[in-house]
């Protein structure tokens, strides 16, 4: 009776220990599939926002009142006016044509032409 009782216990140690792993195995399984559809979720909410932004960039056209020149409509004050790039501080050196060197095969031309 007494080995039959420790063998009973013994099945049920292992019986828990493989629940535990199993619960384990299937915590994990559930959180990759929670993982998956919160993804999924976060990804149509990005599309529905997009589309949204789309549909608001149409509607909010900043347009220029034709009576004050530069200056925003009543509706799109709270946008601002988008600010030019800076220019280069330094302006390029434009060569002129006498300091241009020709190339040899231009000289070679003019040299056939001259005879």
């Amino acid at each position: 009776m007494l080995c039959i009782k420790k063998k009973l216990n013994s099945i049920k140690r292992k019986l828990n220990l493989i629940k535990r792993k199993l619960n384990s195995i299937v915590w994990k399984l559930n959180s990759t599939k929670m993982t998956s559809t919160l993804k999924k979720i976060k990804s149509a909410k990005k599309k529905h926002n997009l589309a949204k932004k789309k549909h608001k960039s149409v509607k909010r056209k900043i347009t220029l009142d034709k009576k004050k020149p530069c200056s925003l409509s009543k509706t799109h004050q709270s946008t601002k006016l988008i600010k030019p790039k800076q220019t280069m501080t330094t302006p390029l050196k434009i060569k002129t044509t006498a300091e241009l060197k020709p190339s040899p095969q231009l000289q070679s031309l003019r040299s056939i032409k001259k005879f």
